[in-house]
């Protein structure tokens, strides 16, 4: 059985003009992968950039998989969300 080690990290994002920025990520595989180790979704921290710098989140990500055929490769989803001074959460971006 074929396996897929993903190892990186989401660096951050930048193009935004809100403050206070966070990624909410997720990873979905079609039913020829088995996921054996690692969480395929979470968050990151927030970040408040000074104007025009990056959003820095460093986030780890660290998956492992077996698959039995090619179909349903895993494919890796972003959702970019703000924050606003009272915690309340709007999506900025997705891709």
């Amino acid at each position: 059985m074929a396996e897929l080690h993903i190892v990186g990290q989401i660096v951050g994002a930048t193009g935004f003009e809100e403050k206070n920025l966070f990624c909410k990520w997720g990873l979905e595989a079609g039913l020829s992968w088995d996921r054996l180790e690692g969480a395929d979704h979470g968050q990151t921290h927030v970040d408040h950039p000074e104007e025009g710098e990056m959003a820095v989140w460093a986030h780890p990500l660290d998956l492992h998989y077996t698959c039995k055929g090619l179909s349903g490769w895993p494919k890796l989803h972003f959702q970019v969300w703000h924050q606003d001074i009272h915690g309340r959460s709007d999506i900025c971006g997705y891709g």
